[in-house]
């Protein structure tokens, strides 16, 4: 609290006139304001046919994903079940972005491949799920989460 109240003296604020009640913001968005050369930065990642490009060895767009390995392996007719599961485990700490959930499945098998990925709003999210969910027991394993490093494609 101190913090907040240095700050708002720094930017001449009374916070007992601020009434933060009367106003709701997303939980999951980040606030924080994007500057000129960020904005401009961001334009320049976007390629002519506006497809994902990467920075850093990282496609933009996906710093908010995770890779989740040690999964159990399950037949096509059991993955709803998995991914259900998986899901409850993994919304607690961030809101899963829509669509943003998938597991591979080998065509030749119609088996899992013991991982998926998971795409969070937020790379805060994101680095929430990896310190609080890997190491975390799941059936009989020990889950593996890490951010996705787009260089590094299965």
């Amino acid at each position: 609290m101190e913090d907040i109240q240095a700050k708002a003296e720094k930017l001449s604020l009374r916070l007992s006139s601020l009434n933060l009640n009367a106003v709701n913001l997303p939980h999951h968005q980040n606030l924080r304001p994007i500057s000129e050369e960020e904005e401009e930065e961001e334009e320049e990642e976007e390629d002519e046919e506006g497809m994902v490009c990467e920075r850093n060895g990282v496609g933009v767009g996906l710093e908010s994903m995770i890779l989740v390995h040690n999964l159990p392996v399950v037949g096509r007719e059991k993955v709803h079940k998995l991914e259900t599961e998986i899901r409850e485990l993994f919304c607690g700490v961030g809101m899963i972005k829509k669509d943003g959930f998938s597991i591979p499945i080998n065509s030749d098998t119609q088996m899992t491949l013991g991982y998926c990925f998971i795409q969070y709003n937020t790379r805060q999210e994101a680095q929430l799920a990896i310190e609080n969910r890997d190491g975390c027991r799941f059936a009989e394993s020990t889950l593996s989460v890490s951010l996705f490093d787009y260089g590094n494609r299965m």
